[in-house]
């Protein structure tokens, strides 16, 4: 199974516009868009993103603001309708987006948090 057939079974999981995955050293391995413009977020926008939340993060080039910490790796960040959900595992990175008003970041943190336990699943961890 391809890194972006994963990141297709992750998205749908919650039903968030889109799904990245990268490796411990930002190289991006998978992602996943419904429609053919849904912007998807490059995770070497969060290789920073290592142990602790920074003030803001960009996103296709769009500025997010840090809303709030989850657990120690889970991390919200907000502008408008658009929400990004980023769960650094060390061994990977995956983030949730969504530039849906009906989208919140709520869903992108279920959407991460159930990524994380099928990625876990299949072994990784």
């Amino acid at each position: 199974m391809s890194w972006s057939s994963h990141c297709d079974y992750i998205r749908n999981l919650k039903g968030v516009p889109a799904v990245a995955l990268s490796g411990p050293q930002g190289g991006q391995w998978g992602e996943s868009h419904k429609g053919d413009s849904q912007k998807v977020p490059s995770t070497d926008d969060f290789s920073s993103q290592r142990s602790a939340p920074t003030a803001s993060i960009t996103v296709n080039g769009e500025k997010l603001m840090f809303l709030r910490e989850v657990d120690n790796k889970l991390y919200g960040y907000k502008k408008g309708d658009k929400s990004c959900a980023v769960y650094d595992a060390g061994q990977y990175t995956l983030a949730a987006f969504s530039d849906e008003a009906d989208v919140k970041l709520e869903k992108c943190v279920e959407c991460v948090e159930k990524g994380k336990e099928y990625l876990t699943s299949i072994g990784y961890n």
